[in-house]
C-alpha cells in the first residue's frame, strides 16, 4: 500500500547497472512489476536513440563522478510509450568508499510538460494578436476605467503616448456611451461592435470596439 502512494518508482542497480530491486508495486509509471525488471539493464527504460548515443552509460558514469545527478528527459514505459521523466541517479559507496551500486528515483513530469507546453502555446498566440499591426487591442480596469496595457495600434488610433495614464472613460465624447457600454458588459460579459465617438474639441472620428469582461473571482 505504502508503495502505492508513492508517486515515483525506485530502483537499486548493481555497479554495471543491472537493477536489483525496486518498488514497482505501484505499475503506474513504468507499467512493469517488479519481477519484470529484476535483472535487467537500467538502460531498458532510455529510448532507442539515447542508448545507440550511449547515454546511459554516461548518465551512470557522471553519477559516479558527482555523487548524483539530476535529469530530465524522454524514457520509456512498459508498451513503448515515450514519457517525461525527471531521474535522479545517486552512486551508492561502502564504508571503504568502493562504489557498490546506485539508487536511481523516476518521476513522470509529463502533464507538467504538456502543461507548459500549452501555456506557451496559448501565450504566443496571444501576443500574435495583441501585437497585430491593424487592430487596436487594449485591456483597461473595469472599476476605474485604467488603460492598463495597449499595443502600438492602439496607441495610434487614439493618439497618445503609451507611457501617458489613459483612463477608458475619458475617451467618450458622450458619457451616456460609456454608460451604455458599461451596462451592456455587466448585463452579457461582453459587447461586439459597440459604436462610439472619440472625445475631443476637434476629433470627429468614430470608433467601433468590441469588449469582454474578465471577472477577478
Amino acid at each position: 500500500l505504502f508503495n502505492i502512494l508513492r508517486d515515483y518508482e525506485e530502483f537499486t542497480l548493481n555497479i554495471h547497472g543491472m537493477v536489483r530491486s525496486s518498488n514497482l508495486e505501484a505499475v503506474h509509471i513504468s507499467g512493469y512489476e517488479e519481477w519484470e525488471v529484476i535483472g535487467k539493464p537500467f538502460a531498458m527504460f532510455y529510448t532507442l536513440q539515447d542508448c545507440e548515443a550511449g547515454k546511459p552509460e554516461a548518465d551512470l558514469k557522471r553519477a559516479v563522478e558527482n555523487g548524483r545527478i539530476h535529469l530530465a528527459g524522454w524514457r520509456v514505459k512498459k508498451k513503448g510509450k515515450n514519457f517525461w521523466a525527471k531521474t535522479k541517479i545517486q552512486a551508492l559507496f561502502s564504508e571503504e568508499g568502493a562504489h557498490t551500486g546506485f539508487k536511481v528515483t523516476v518521476r513522470d513530469a509529463s502533464h507538467n510538460v504538456l502543461y507548459n507546453y500549452r501555456v506557451k502555446n496559448i501565450r504566443n498566440e496571444y501576443l500574435a494578436l495583441f501585437n497585430n499591426s491593424f487592430i487596436g487591442i487594449f485591456k483597461y480596469r473595469f472599476d476605474d476605467g485604467r488603460v492598463l496595457i495597449m499595443n502600438e495600434k492602439a496607441v495610434d488610433i487614439l493618439d497618445c503616448d503609451s507611457a501617458q495614464t489613459v483612463f477608458f472613460n475619458e475617451l467618450f465624447r458622450e458619457p451616456n456611451q460609456y454608460m451604455s457600454l458599461t451596462r451592456e458588459l455587466m448585463r452579457y460579459g461582453k459587447a461586439d461592435g459597440f459604436e462610439f465617438q472619440l472625445a475631443g474639441e476637434n476629433d470627429t472620428r468614430w470608433v467601433t470596439i468590441s469588449c469582454k469582461h474578465f471577472s477577478e473571482g
